[in-house]
């Protein structure tokens, strides 16, 4: 079965209690070819010459995801900030199908006040995408610093990147819901 690739794409709608997101952790990886390596690799060099502060860290990848009885089970396992940058594009799916593609895995917050006000954050006027605009919370879940007993843990992620972005720190504020899972 062909599966269409589409770079926003919604894997499952919530909401979803945070308690009852589980995630199996494995070493799985992307699926790898001798001509899909050779590929990355020169996509990472021509990358560099645009981004030469870019740094090839270890991301979560996104195995699988499946949605029963309230629970969203997520299966994950490990890539690298290299294939994601060099895997995401429709002719790579098609030539070296979905399981190639380095699907990671982020976490994004849209922080609602005790009298409804939504928080935003505003981008530093020197970043390289949308100077200046705003967005919300979120980011990449990281090796490093977010696998907890073994495996990614979403709450961390979320408390960590908050506190990166906006300085409110954790037990300031509490995740109530999950809206979804989206590919992006």
């Amino acid at each position: 079965v062909e599966q269409e690739f589409d770079i926003a794409n919604i894997l499952e709608e919530g909401p979803f209690n945070p308690s009852k997101i589980s995630i199996r952790h494995t070493q799985q990886t992307i699926k790898h070819s001798s001509e899909l390596d050779v590929y990355i690799e020169s996509y990472w060099q021509e990358y560099l010459k645009e981004h030469p502060t870019a740094f090839n860290g270890p991301s979560i990848l996104l195995v699988s995801h499946q949605q029963s009885d309230g629970f969203l089970n997520l299966e994950t396992g490990l890539t690298s900030f290299k294939e994601r940058v060099a895997t995401q594009k429709p002719e790579i799916a098609k030539k070296f199908g979905m399981e190639a593609i380095a699907v990671t895995l982020g976490v994004c917050l849209l922080p609602v006040t005790a009298d409804n006000k939504i928080v935003l954050v505003q981008r530093l006027t020197y970043h390289p995408r949308k100077k200046g605009g705003l967005h919300t919370i979120g980011g990449m879940i990281e090796q490093k610093k977010d696998i907890i007993n073994g495996k990614p843990d979403i709450n961390h992620a979320l408390a960590r990147e908050t506190e990166e972005e906006s300085g409110i720190k954790q037990g300031e504020f509490q995740v109530e819901k999950c809206l979804g899972l989206m590919q992006s």
